[in-house]
């Protein structure tokens, strides 16, 4: 079962964890929510830009949403990814399991390279970009992807 209520929500309507996996002991129970299900912030219902906005996305995207919203699609992965390991560990053990997935800490994962350069920010903000960057030429734009030490040298004596 995959719920995307505010936290305690089906448990009010006896449609929680505890109740079900009461009935059916191998049941995998997902609940995605927005800020967790512990936490001052558990009972608040979120959106996407909501998510966006507290998480830092909508600021580093220069004040605006992005054109869709990722945050929403990037939970549901999360969630899949989880689902299918409780799915392989059900099979093996025979028992269930109940996974919490939430959009904050989703959106903070994503937010991890953002988070990274601010901490170590550099004289020229470019040059820690310089190997994986999009360059325009006049056949067209080039795009690098020299990540590591060695790369960036190779890339540097082929231009």
């Amino acid at each position: 079962m995959v719920e995307n209520y505010r936290t305690t929500a089906l448990d009010e309507l006896g449609l929680g964890y505890k109740a079900l996996s009461a009935i059916n002991p191998k049941l995998i129970y997902c609940s995605i929510t927005g800020f967790g299900a512990t936490g001052s912030k558990a009972k608040i219902n979120a959106y996407d830009n909501v998510i966006q906005a507290s998480s830092g996305i909508i600021n580093q995207s220069g004040g605006h949403k992005p054109g869709v919203s990722f945050v929403d699609y990037a939970t549901g992965l999360e969630a899949a990814f989880a689902i299918s390991a409780a799915l392989f560990r059900a099979e093996r053990a025979g028992i269930g399991a109940h996974i919490s997935v939430s959009m904050y800490e989703t959106a903070l994962l994503m937010m991890a390279p953002e988070a990274a350069r601010e901490k170590n920010k550099h004289n020229d903000p470019n040059q820690l970009e310089a190997g994986i960057k999009t360059y325009p030429t006049q056949q067209g734009e080039l795009c690098l992807g020299a990540f590591t030490p060695l790369q960036m040298s190779q890339c540097l004596s082929a231009l």
